[in-house]
């Protein structure tokens, strides 16, 4: 900002007067800190994002008329996982990296915003969900799950017990019989995988 003055001088022992002027030029001062619109700014993706999305823009302000704000993440970021753009605010992963909510389902970020025109600092949270998309399928442990039985079990009898492993963080498997059982006379627990006579039926 600036001020322009015009003064004028006059002498006392006639008409005479002269006019100049004052020019003032009013220099900014660093007042104001960087500030927050924020605590925390959460955000939730799913682990198979790119790269090049932006997961959450933090923003702060400074009252300062020179003062312009940049950014950095000051902790949280095991492995170099995000970035944030120093101007922008925009936090992404890092170029080359990805999410895996098998590893970790969440990630809290701390922010830092600090000001050109002074020491002033702010900082504020980046609360990241990671949600999990399906990338294994079910496999069982074994190919064949052999089982020697008397004609004479009861059908509450388990005769064998299949597993079968699914790698996602949020899959459940479940069984069925799905060939092989003329009849209907067995059944497989479609939770515990466990193969037994179904209700009622007996071998021979």
């Amino acid at each position: 900002a600036s001020h322009v003055l015009t003064v004028r001088a006059s002498e006392s022992d006639g008409p005479g007067t002269d006019t100049a002027t004052v020019t003032i030029t009013v220099t900014d001062v660093d007042e104001f800190d960087p500030e927050f619109g924020l605590e925390d700014y959460p955000a939730t993706v799913r682990e198979d994002i790119a790269d090049t999305v932006v997961i959450a823009t933090v923003s702060a302000t400074e009252g300062d008329l020179t003062g312009t704000v940049s950014y950095a993440i000051t902790d949280g970021n095991a492995g170099g996982l995000f970035e944030v753009d120093a101007a922008t605010g925009t936090v992404s992963l890092a170029a080359g990296k990805r999410l895996d909510a098998e590893t970790a389902t969440s990630h809290v970020l701390t922010v830092t915003a600090s000001e050109s025109d002074g020491s002033g600092t702010d900082t504020a949270t980046v609360t990241i969900t990671v949600t999990d998309v399906d990338e294994f399928n079910p496999v069982f442990g074994a190919d064949d799950y052999p089982a020697t039985v008397a004609e004479n079990i009861a059908d509450t009898v388990v005769i064998a017990t299949v597993a079968a492993t699914e790698g996602d963080l949020t899959g459940t498997v479940s069984y069925a019989i799905t060939d092989g059982n003329t009849g209907g006379l067995f059944e497989v627990n479609a939770t515990t995988g466990e193969v037994s006579l179904a209700a009622g039926k007996s071998l021979d």
